[in-house]
Order: structure tokens, then sequence, then C-alpha cells
């Protein structure tokens, strides 16, 4: 090209079409020309030369391509610009944050939300430098929490403005990638309209829950409301402009703390000028304080102000509490013609306009005293018609919520009584105090063939066999006259089939403490009592079958001894065979102990618990048993405890237990300590003590199998028969120690009363 080269003509191009594609196809192939043509912003680079065929097909390539790029991005950026659009419409504020959690970018509305004026005051720096300060570690906290959850959603969270004041807010956010870092892309909405009227139910809702938990019963407190709490405003309001409209008298309805609830009729010389100017209208706040303190119940006390009019006031009570007044004024007495001259003064002085204020004095009514006093007379009775109605208004609706709640309160205790007797399997009843059938549930009514509503007014004669009826009805009399629940197990015949139930009558009693009826429950045991049957015949020819073998192997034992000292006899000298046959011996007589144990075992829980002296039941237990060498203590004094009356086995299969294991052992100690679930009878010994990895399985039916039949199972088995419990709580090495734990209403101390 004359006068350019093609770098030049790129730098050009790019100056005044920054984003048009250009492709550099050269002849030169120099790699500082290459280098140059990227840093001016060429988009692809082709040299010339070789197959034209090629080289035209790749330049066709490159300029697709190049075009495609352009096209993508304007379409991106357009896209972006809609979306920028979008949200700016929206009013929403959108920021976007690094890594860090720094500003990248902003709109004004996020300018705005922060307080700051320019996108430089806050460009790279951390959101929570304008977070409220009592929000900052919450804001710290949940932009983290998006950074590994991916995002927030309506995050309500308060801003601090370079002022102090406080800006709402509301953010959405989303991690976006962003080359190889991620960012937040956030939106923020201004809540503040959103806040304030959520304060504003919520203050609504204070007030309507104040009102309703202080409606007053005939001794009830009002001390937490206000006059406008208990008054009708509107209709007031609307009963006032009457009474202007007749009287051409202003009037006012002020709560006891100057609050104005109702004006009507006031004087444009008060509304325009008196009450807006702060000397001025510091007199009327005089005189409305001097009226509401010097007033009394039924009376009305009248006042002329430093403004120069005239007002008067009674009070209104609600019940016993003064809670605000009723004024009339602003006007002069026909009898007291007022001064312009004092009025042009005080135009002059206060900077009202002379012309219009004096205008507005013209306007101010006269009236007569008698009519003055005659319409106050008529305030009095209003006042006091108004404390009456809203005294007598609150009571009602005392009353009538009093009558909502407890009428819900029953519906909803109805509602879950039906409910759960409707669904527990039990049979339910009702009967009033004639014993009539009031109501039942539907598994009853099933098995009479009626609907659960069509038993009312019945009697057991409509439904049962005369006899049955008979006994239901004279166990019901026996509950209403008695006054004490009861509970049977009786047959019971439906449809000519006859099984056994479980009743329980209760007496129903109304809230005075009177028997109004009974209600019944009962279900089928047919099943348990025939599985009793079963089970007791079982064990009868069991006990039967055991007694015949340990009969018959005790018969045979006695035999095999009998021969065995024989054999003795006959074997004398002949040491060798006298020392098997001693060694015999020991075994008969494991086996006679296994005989006699069977039997007591086959006793346990047979005969009833009965209380037994800790002390004394010790003692007969080793009275069975050699302790060699071994010392023992017992230091249980007076304490009984409830117990099978196999507790004597229990605490002899310790102390073998203890002689048989404990290697080293050489004392016992038993001795007792008194706990708030009861007490705790503590055998201790000083033997190896029990490893770790055994304390639970040396009462397991298992290891029991490997000692004697008096080992730690059956004296486990023994204990719980009367809900006592036992567990191994020793230090390994330094000897065993049994706790067995006895519940407080199980244990006692005889002779202490």
């Amino acid at each position: 090209m004359p006068g350019m080269n093609g770098i030049t003509l790129l730098k050009k191009v790019r100056e005044n079409y920054p984003v048009l594609p250009f492709i550099l196809f050269t002849g030169r192939g120099r790699e500082e020309v290459v280098i140059e043509a990227i840093n001016s912003g060429v988009d692809f680079y082709l040299q010339k030369g070789g197959d034209p065929v090629a080289q035209y097909a790749e330049l066709s390539l490159k300029i697709r391509t190049a075009a495609d790029r352009r096209n993508s991005e304007k379409i991106l950026k357009e896209s972006g610009e809609q979306y920028r659009s979008l949200v700016e419409t929206t009013g929403t504020g959108y920021v976007i944050l690094d890594s860090n959690g720094r500003v990248v970018t902003a709109n004004q509305e996020y300018l705005r939300l922060t307080g700051w004026a320019a996108f430089t005051d806050i460009e790279k720096r951390p959101v929570t430098e304008w977070t409220a300060p009592y929000d900052l570690e919450r804001n710290a906290r949940e932009v983290e929490s998006c950074f590994r959850t991916g995002q927030i959603r309506n995050l309500e969270i308060d801003y601090q403005k370079p002022d102090g004041s406080i800006q709402p807010i509301e953010i959405n956010a989303s991690v976006v990638q962003s080359g190889p870092d991620k960012i937040i892309l956030t939106l923020c909405r201004d809540i503040t309209k959103r806040r304030t009227a959520k304060e504003t139910l919520l203050k609504s809702e204070e007030q309507v829950r104040k009102r309703l938990e202080s409606l007053p019963s005939p001794t009830g407190d009002i001390t937490s409301l206000d006059l406008s709490d208990i008054i009708d405003v509107l209709t007031l309001e609307s009963l006032m402009d009457d009474f202007t409209r007749l009287t051409g008298m202003a009037t006012a309805i002020l709560d006891i703390n100057g609050k104005v609830l109702v004006a009507t009729g006031w004087q444009e010389i008060c509304t325009r000028f008196h009450r807006v100017h702060p000397v001025t209208s510091g007199f009327c706040t005089k005189s409305d304080l001097y009226l509401a303190k010097n007033t009394r119940k039924g009376e009305y006390v009248a006042y002329q102000c430093s403004n120069n009019l005239w007002d008067v006031v009674t009070p209104l009570y609600i019940g016993k509490r003064h809670m605000g007044n009723i004024f009339t004024g602003q006007f002069f007495y026909d009898d007291d013609i007022p001064d312009d001259s004092a009025f042009i003064a005080q135009a002059g002085k206060y900077g009202f306009d002379r012309e219009e204020y004096l205008a507005a004095l013209h306007q101010v009514p006269r009236f007569s005293r008698q009519r003055v006093k005659e319409t106050m007379d008529f305030l009095v009775r209003i006042t006091d018609f108004i404390s009456r109605l809203s005294f007598s208004n609150l009571s009602q609706a005392r009353t009538a919520i009093e009558r909502d709640a407890l009428l819900h309160t029953l519906q909803e205790s109805e509602r879950k009584f039906r409910m759960v007797v409707e669904h527990i399997p039990d049979k339910v009843f009702v009967k009033d105090a004639a014993l009539t059938y009031v109501t039942c549930n539907e598994h009853y009514a099933r098995d009479l063939g009626i609907a659960a509503d069509a038993i009312t007014g019945k009697t057991d004669f409509d439904l049962h066999p005369r006899n049955l009826a008979e006994k239901y009805r004279a166990d019901d009399r026996t509950v209403i006259s008695t006054g004490t629940a009861s509970m049977v197990e009786e047959k019971y015949v439906i449809n000519g089939t006859e099984s056994w139930i479980s009743t329980s009558k209760i007496p129903f009693l109304d809230n005075d403490g009177n028997i109004t009826g009974i209600i019944g429950l009962f279900h089928d045991i047919t099943d348990r009592k025939l599985a009793e049957d079963a089970l007791m015949r079982v064990n009868r020819k069991l006990n039967i079958l055991n007694l015949f073998t340990r009969r018959d192997l005790s018969s045979q034992i006695f035999v095999l001894k009998s021969y065995l000292d024989l054999a003795k006899i006959s074997a004398a000298g002949k040491d060798s065979v006298l020392q098997y046959l001693q060694k015999t011996e020991p075994v008969i007589q494991s086996i006679n102990d296994i005989t006699e144990f069977t039997r007591d075992y086959q006793s346990m829980g047979e005969n009833p618990p009965k209380w037994q002296n800790v002390n004394l039941t010790v003692l007969f237990g080793i009275s069975h048993m050699t302790l060699g060498n071994v010392s023992h203590s017992l230091e249980t004094g007076n304490l009984e405890i409830f117990a099978d009356h196999l507790l004597e086995k229990a605490f002899q299969g310790l102390f073998e237990n203890a002689i048989a294991h404990g290697n080293t052992i050489t004392r016992i100690r038993v001795f007792y300590r008194v706990i708030p679930e009861g007490v705790i009878i503590i055998f201790e010994d000083n033997g190896s003590g029990i490893p770790l990895d055994m304390k639970e399985r040396i009462f397991s039916r298992e290891e029991g199998i490997h000692s004697s039949l008096r080992g730690l199972f059956f004296v486990r088995e023994i204990l719980d028969l009367t809900g006592i419990t036992i567990r191994e709580t020793g230090e390994p090495g330094k000897g065993a120690r049994f706790e067995i734990i006895v519940p407080k209403v199980s244990y006692r101390i005889s002779g202490t009363g």
C-alpha cells in the first residue's frame, strides 16, 4: 500500500473502529512483525506463500471466525446492556464482588443504597465496610457461605451510610466463574418500605394483642391500654361533627398524654396561627395541661388561655381510670368583648399576617355563659355515657373472647379425645349417672353391630343378655357409689361367641368433683388367656417331669455312692485303686449339687418375693460353703430389701464366684450406700479383679456354662425378678466390685419407724 504498511493500517483502523475484525495477510514472517500485530489488536495473522487453494481456504475460515466472534461479542454486549437496563428499570442495585469479597463494579442504585456518591468511593473495598456494626459478622459469614454453597437467597441485612443512617436491603447472590477466579454477582433491593410495613403490622398486632389481653372482667385492669385502644374514634368523630354543626362549638377528645384523637369545628385562628407558632402553641399546651390537671369526674372546668380564648373541659373515665378529656372551646363569652388592639399587638409580636389574623379573630364565635353551661352539662352526660358504654363494651368483649376461647378449647379437647378414642385398639364407652349410654367409639359399636351414634340413650339390657347386663350394671353402680376405678377380667359374649376381656371402669367427674357417669375401656385378652392356660399346663408337665427325673437321679446317685463305699472297703490296702475311688467322690457330690440347684431354679419366681434382712441372708448363703482362709466383713446393719426367696442363693453365688476366680483373694467386704434412686449393696474383694472385656460377659449364659449353676448369670436372674440390677465396677488387678442397685421402693432400714 502506498504510504503505509499493514501494521500502520491496523493501527489506524483500531483508532477509529476498535471492534472491526482485522486479519493481517502479509508476506512478512518475521517474529517482531507478528508480535507488533498482536499488540496492535489484530484478530488473526496469516502469512502469504504455499498452496493458494489451501491458503485461501484458511483465509476464508479466519474471516468467518472473526465475523462470528464479533457478532457473538455484539450479542453478548447487547444482552448485557439489556440485563443492565432490566435491573436498572426494576430499581435494583447490583454489585459484583471478587473472590476476596471486594467491589469490582456496581450500578448507581447500589451506590445509593450504600450512601456513597461515586463508584470510586467503594471500588475495591469490601462490602463489610458499609455494613451496620450489628450485621458485620453475619454479612462476612454469608459472603464466605456464598462462595461455599454457590448462592445466597433472600438475605435481609442493614447497611450503614456515611451519615450514620441505616439502609435495610435484601440480597440475592450467585457465584459464577470468571476466568480462573470466582466472582459473586449480587442483586440488592431497598426493603425500607417493606421493613416499615412489617414493623407497622407488628405494632398493630401488638396493639390488638394488648387490647385483647387487657380487656377487663368486672374486676379487671386496663392500665396497659390507651384511650385509643378502647373508644371507637370514627364513631365519636362523626358524633362530635354533628354536635359542632348543631351548636357551632369546637370539640376535641384528647387522651391523658395530650394526644388529639377527635377534633371538630376548630377555629382558623387556632389551626393557622396559635397552634403553629412555637410561643403561642406553648400557650395552648399550657391551657391543655391546666385543664387536664384540674378536672374531677362529673364536673367541668373553664379556662382563658394566654391567647385570650376560652376553653372548657370535662374528664373522660373508663371504669375508675382517668384516660382522657373532652374539650370544647375556642370561643368568647358574649359579655366579654375582645379588644382588637391586643390581637393586633399579638400579630405584630409573633409575625402573623395582620389582616388574615384579624379576619380569623372576627370568625371566633361568641356564646352566653348560660349556653356554655347547658352545653357542658350535656357533654358531661355524654362523657359519662361514653365511659359506661366503653367499659361495658370491653367487659362484653372480654366475656365474648373468654367464651370463644373456652368453646375453642372445648372443641379442640373434644376433637383430640375423639381422635384418641377412635385410634386406640380398646373399646370405649361413656354412660351417664343413670347408666344410660352417652357415646362410644367405632370399635365398640362394630362389636354391637350398630353405628356409634346409635348407642346414645340405650342401656345394657338393649345390647346384652339379661344376666350379663345385670352384672355390668352392678359393676357400674359400685364404681359410682365408691368413686373408685375398677379393673376386672371377665367373660364377654357378643353374637353368641364367648371371649375374655379386661375391663376398666372409671368414674366421670364434673368441674365440681361430682360423679356424673362412668368411662369404660376394655380389650380382648382371649389369646392371652389361652396362652396362659397352655403355659400353665406345660409348666405342670415339666415340673412333674423334673420331679421324677430328679428323684430317679438322686436314687441312682445314692446307689452309686453305696457301691463306691463298698468298693473302697474291698480295695483296702490297694492305694492306687483307693486313689481313683476317692477322686470320684467330688464328682458325685457335684452331680448331687446340680440336682439340688435345679430344684431351686425350678422354683424361681414361684413364691412371692418378701422383705429379707441382707446381713442374715448373706450369712445363710455362706453357711453352705467353706471360705477357707478368706475373711469377710458384713456392714449392712438393719438393711432389708424386697427380693425373691432365692436371694440367699444369689449371695452364695457371689461368694463362690469370688473364691473360685479371685486367685490371691484374702478378704471380702459387703456394705451399702444410699443414693437418690435407692440403695447400692457393694460386694468388694481384694483378688485379681475382672478384665475390662469381661465385665459384662461374666453375666452371660455362655459364661455360666463353664461355671457352677450358681454362677453370675443365675445371680442376675434372681435379682431381676424384683427389678434389682447388678454390675461389676472394680479395677482390674485390684479386686472385683459388684454393685447391686435396689430401687427406692424395694429397700428399708428396719427399726427406724
